[in-house]
């Protein structure tokens, strides 16, 4: 028979273990950060589970794929698609921080919905709700690909909720910043941080994106453009100007382009540059938003700026520049009015109020 009593481990969420028999007879314990009536009803279930599976109504678990042999053979999938050595480890940190929750051996079709809102729960100790968000994403992605391959029946993520993310304003540089940057730049005399900075803000990319880990070589450099390798190994391609085609001819001696670790750009730009500068509360993605920032601010419309960034769509963009997008539709309203304003001028007559048209 199941059942449950009270867990305490100091944390604000009520906790409960619960006990059940599995389909061999063998006394299971797990800890749930659910309510207890959602604890009771886990356990409920999993002891009329075990129950089916002596039956022969349930596949034997026994033969199933585990989380653990199921994820091997996922990130091997990856592997074969071709698909970066750095989105197969950002997959990795989501699985890691779930399999502390489940454990490696768990049969995958054992994994149910409240296993993820129990992980959801768990993991919002830890990390921002964006965080959480991103974990979810690329278990979807795992779980998905399950179910496709006829490992899993139906996903345990398919009515999962996103986490409600509070709305945070984009961080970029002012002109104030931007003047101070290049004051520290010149001071420093660095070339390879001046390079840097300059290619980030000119091409808006992130970090990563340029250097070595994610494949940007000689052979990403073409004769008008540059290729780049973003999320989700999307490829896209951005134009070059005098000034980037000047960088990366100075570079061509060197066996890639930006023969940097990404620690060692953070280290370069963030601790150095930005320390030298004076400049509070930015890091690296900071100069990719302040490119986005020029562009919409110089009258880029949102669409362009979206595909230049290479952002999944145009939404995205919306939301990291939601303020600056309002800010600019007070200065439409601004235009119009002067519109109005100047053909009132030209008919010798202004443009009669409400009050006045009664």
């Amino acid at each position: 028979m199941s059942s449950i009593e009270s867990y305490t481990r100091g944390k604000q969420h009520p906790a409960y273990r619960i006990y059940w028999n599995d389909h061999n007879y063998k006394r299971k314990t797990k800890v749930l950060y659910l309510t207890k009536v959602q604890a009771r009803t886990v356990a409920e279930r999993l002891e009329r589970e075990s129950e089916e599976i002596r039956q022969g109504i349930r596949p034997n678990p026994d033969f199933e794929k585990t989380l653990g042999e199921a994820f091997k053979m996922f990130t091997e999938s990856l592997h074969g698609e071709g698909r970066s050595q750095l989105t197969v480890d950002r997959y990795k940190v989501a699985y890691q921080t779930f399999k502390r929750l489940t454990g490696e051996e768990t049969p995958l079709s054992a994994i149910v919905a409240t296993d993820i809102e129990e992980f959801k729960l768990e993991r919002l100790t830890e990390v921002q709700p964006v965080t959480v968000n991103t974990d979810l994403r690329h278990l979807k992605a795992f779980f998905n690909w399950a179910v496709k391959l006829d490992l899993l029946f139906k996903t345990p993520l398919r009515n999962i909720k996103r986490i409600k993310e509070a709305h945070r304003e984009v961080r970029f540089l002012s002109s104030d910043e931007l003047k101070a940057l290049h004051t520290a730049i010149v001071e420093w005399d660095n070339a390879a941080a001046s390079d840097l900075v300059t290619f980030y803000l000119q091409t808006g990319v992130r970090a990563r994106e340029i250097l070595p880990e994610t494949g940007f070589t000689w052979d990403s450099v073409k004769k008008d453009h540059i290729v780049i390798i973003g999320k989700g190994d999307k490829q896209r391609s951005l134009p070059l100007n005098d000034t980037l085609r000047a960088i990366l001819d100075r570079n061509r001696g060197k066996e890639v382009p930006f023969p940097f670790t990404y620690h060692m750009v953070y280290t370069m730009i963030v601790k150095n540059l930005y320390k030298r500068a004076k400049i509070k509360g930015a890091n690296l993605h900071t100069l990719r938003k302040t490119a986005g920032a020029l562009l919409i601010q110089n009258g880029i419309d949102i669409y362009r700026v979206s595909k230049f960034l290479g952002h999944s769509a145009v939404s995205v963009t919306e939301k990291h520049y939601v303020d600056l997008i309002q800010s600019d539709y007070s200065s439409m309203s601004e235009v119009l009015e002067s519109c109005m304003l100047a053909l009132g001028d030209s008919n010798n007559e202004s443009i009669p109020t409400s009050d006045e048209s009664t």
